[in-house]
């Protein structure tokens, strides 16, 4: 009983991550890239001034906006 109990499981973990594979794989294919223009000042005026004050200490101007992420969480 124990084993079938842990061969569910197992599948049913594997299964799950051949779903997420499936959907990042279609996810990313479908992500459109434009043309990188590099950020400038002039893009950050129409944000509020904290903001505004973030992208600037971290150093953002000057940079290719990120258009397309991938993050990786693990769960305990």
């Amino acid at each position: 009983m124990i084993v079938l109990i842990f061969a569910i499981y197992s599948f049913a973990a594997w299964n799950f991550n051949v779903q997420i594979e499936k959907e990042m794989d279609s996810l990313l294919s479908q992500a459109k890239v434009t043309e990188n223009q590099l950020i400038n000042q002039q893009k950050l005026v129409y944000l509020p001034p904290p903001v505004q004050r973030w992208l600037n200490r971290v150093g953002i101007v000057g940079k290719e906006p990120i258009e397309v992420a991938y993050i990786q969480q693990k769960g305990k």
